[in-house]
């Protein structure tokens, strides 16, 4: 009788071993970019082990293998090994499978079919607009189109901005809101004045970041009274070091060190974002918005689709037309000129922050959407 209670014991350990292996939650993430901030959501229920392992590959083993041959890009060889097998590893995977890749690209044949075979698909992106057909990153043709079509709808689609939430449900696609996020704790307050009024602008130097209207502007203001500081890298560093002694400006290169970087929002006073919309490129969405409002900065930033989510228009900063240097000058004026202004906006952006876009919030609506399929 003891050996059967001892037997039957441990046959009920092993039966519960088993339930909680398969009960944990897998996922895979196959996407052209290795950029993990993206997915800070992600890796946050990997650490608080809501997720139980996060497999990352990415969609362009060809560019890689070419980027690492020509020491173009670091990638390795692990990643790029990954990045060819994946497609096949996906066929036998019983993990959640998370899939990001530009609209309209033949590649949604292999998601397609994973959906045929019951596996469960998350479509990630931040694409905004599905149903204006100028506007696409790769040009649509019938075959692509309806390829899409059956992928979306056979899929659940989690977007960064509203407008492609909006324009994925009016095709009659399940599509929810998840924004990037960031670590809230890590960004501070500032706790004493500057001697001149700091201006921060941080991200890529391109030029459809508005950065040239942006340096004219700068030369509107009094250099002994405000410092306009630039963060970043790109095409037009040099050009940005050309006018650092005629506009007495400050460029303090790339940043990648995050704590680094979240004493350069502490030590300033308004955060500004002046990108505007090209051929296949907008502001899609700004996590160093997202990132300043933290620090308690107000904000001044183009009309993009991103943008217009965070910011409310008046109450955590502006919102200006895009490629309207008057707009761009006013705004800062107003913020320059208005003290408790700016105190009172970068008030209401660090509490929005917290709220919407603080990892542990984002991470929570995530994983009822990762539970529910």
């Amino acid at each position: 009788m003891l050996i059967s209670l001892s037997i039957l014991t441990k046959v009920q350990e092993i039966l519960k071993k088993l339930f909680e292996y398969f009960r944990k939650m897998r996922v895979t993430i196959y996407a052209g970019s290795f950029n993990r901030e993206y997915i800070r959501h992600f890796s946050y229920l990997e650490k608080i082990k809501k997720i139980d392992k996060i497999s990352y590959y990415g969609t362009n083993p060809l560019y890689y293998t070419y980027s690492k041959l020509r020491n173009f890009k670091s990638y390795n060889f692990k990643q790029i090994f990954d990045s060819y097998l994946a497609p096949i590893r996906m066929f036998f995977s019983k993990d959640v499978l998370v899939i990001s890749f530009p609209p309209y690209s033949y590649k949604a044949l292999l998601p397609l079919l994973l959906a045929r075979l019951k596996k469960k698909i998350i479509f990630f992106h931040s694409w905004p607009y599905w149903n204006n057909k100028n506007d696409y990153i790769i040009k649509p043709n019938k075959l692509k189109i309806k390829i899409w079509n059956k992928f979306l709808s056979s899929t659940v689609s989690i977007i960064v901005n509203s407008t492609g939430v909006e324009a994925l449900r009016n095709l009659d696609c399940k599509a929810y809101l998840i924004p990037h996020c960031i670590d809230a704790k890590l960004f501070n307050l500032k706790k004493t004045d500057n001697k001149k009024i700091k201006i921060l602008y941080v991200g890529r130097l391109i030029e459809e970041k508005g950065i040239r209207d942006l340096l004219e502007v700068s030369s509107k203001f009094d250099p002994t009274k405000i410092q306009f500081v630039f963060v970043g890298e790109g095409k037009l560093k040099n050009y940005i070091l050309s006018k650092q002694k005629e506009l007495q400006i400050s460029y303090l290169g790339y940043v990648e060190d995050k704590e680094k970087l979240a004493e350069i929002y502490t030590q300033s006073d308004i955060f500004v974002l002046n990108s505007y919309k090209i051929p296949k490129w907008e502001e899609f969405f700004g996590i160093v918005l997202i990132e300043a409002m933290a620090s308690g900065l107000p904000i001044v930033s183009t009309d993009c689709v991103g943008p217009k989510d965070i910011i409310t228009n008046g109450k955590d900063g502006f919102l200006i037309k895009q490629r309207s240097k008057e707009e761009l000058y006013n705004a800062l004026k107003k913020l320059i000129n208005d003290k408790k202004l700016r105190m009172e906006m970068g008030r209401n952006g660090r509490e929005k922050a917290a709220k919407n876009y603080s990892v542990e919030n984002v991470a929570e609506k995530l994983f009822n959407i990762l539970n529910s399929i």
